[in-house]
């Protein structure tokens, strides 16, 4: 059950993330070896017990801040889950191959993306799948993904740009005027911690923050 901050800031992001976290969990096939990067618990390992998909094993790797969970394996699960506490800096401690790599806690920082990029293309199988945050001013990743050996297979928005003239401009070249009509009605009748995140999954690279899909194909 997700159970949303009191704060309407929060609860916006508590939203984004969970609708991130969803359309992660539908990716994850029975079988898979998964590795999941995140600032505090997995978002994934509840959603996967909820929709009854097992993996091969789970993999949380934390980042070393304090509070931050303690190498161990979680038992009585269905699927072997493992924890693992990482120096940002390095590499992390995780053997591979694995055929599912998700980090959606380094968009705000360049070189976590890139540790992140470099780090999965070590340890994913021909075909693994890298799923990565990045804030839409990233113009340089398409290029590092690429040479990495990704290809981008999806792009979906996560957060909408600051003013509503930028999101009503977005709309007007991508749907027409219909679009921003909609988006002004969303406005009047919806909380806008509510609104936000949902609109923000149909601007697809126009996003401030984006969700990249990418396959390692080389």
């Amino acid at each position: 059950m997700l159970v949303l901050p009191v704060d309407a800031a929060a609860r916006q992001d508590a939203i984004a993330d969970h609708l991130t976290s969803c359309r992660v969990a539908g990716l994850c096939r029975p079988g898979d070896r998964i590795v999941e990067l995140v600032a505090r618990e997995s978002a994934l390992l509840p959603l996967l017990l909820r929709r009854g998909t097992h993996p091969h094993s789970l993999t949380v790797v934390h980042g070393t801040t304090p509070g931050s969970a303690a190498d161990r394996a979680d038992n009585g699960l269905p699927f072997p889950v493992t924890r693992r506490r990482s120096d940002p800096a390095g590499a992390w401690p995780v053997a591979g191959p694995v055929d599912l790599v998700v980090d959606t806690s380094a968009a705000y920082s360049t070189a976590s993306v890139l540790r992140t990029v470099g780090n999965a293309a070590d340890l994913l199988t021909l075909g693994g799948r890298l799923v990565l945050s990045s804030s839409a001013t990233s113009t340089d990743l398409p290029a590092v993904l690429q040479n990495a050996g990704f290809t981008i297979d999806e792009v979906h928005g996560v957060e909408l740009p600051d003013s509503d003239e930028q999101v009503e401009r977005v709309l007007l070249d991508r749907f027409g005027r219909d679009a921003i009509a909609l988006y002004r009605t969303i406005r009047l009748e919806c909380e806008p911690e509510f609104a936000r995140p949902v609109i923000a999954t149909s601007l697809g690279d126009d996003a401030a923050t984006v969700l990249q899909i990418c396959r390692r194909t080389r």
